[in-house]
């Protein structure tokens, strides 16, 4: 089964990331929900409000970061995903 997000919408797995303290310890306590992910799906290109038709600028692979309480959750082959706006990533991440 594929997921393909409607519209201005784009499918991201989230990375997930353990709470330590500096000496490595794991901390007990509610996780906040992960900010940033991998873009799985991506539109190839967005409308705007005047029809135009441009890039999305976000494609498949991208390491994005989010707001924390943004999107849908939905489960992809077993694996927790999220269905997100385009206008909720905050910024793509690079390696560098």
């Amino acid at each position: 089964m594929l997921i393909y997000p409607h519209k201005d919408r784009i499918l991201v797995k989230p990375i997930e990331v353990e709470n330590k303290s500096a000496g490595g310890i794991v901390l007990q306590g509610e996780l906040e929900p992960p900010t940033t992910g991998t873009v799985i799906v991506a539109p190839e290109y967005g409308t705007l409000p005047d029809g135009t038709i441009r890039d999305s600028g976000i494609h498949s692979g991208d390491v994005v970061m989010f707001g924390k309480h943004v999107g849908t959750e939905v489960k992809h082959d077993g694996e927790k995903m999220l269905i997100i706006r385009e206008d909720d990533v905050l910024c793509k991440i690079k390696e560098s």
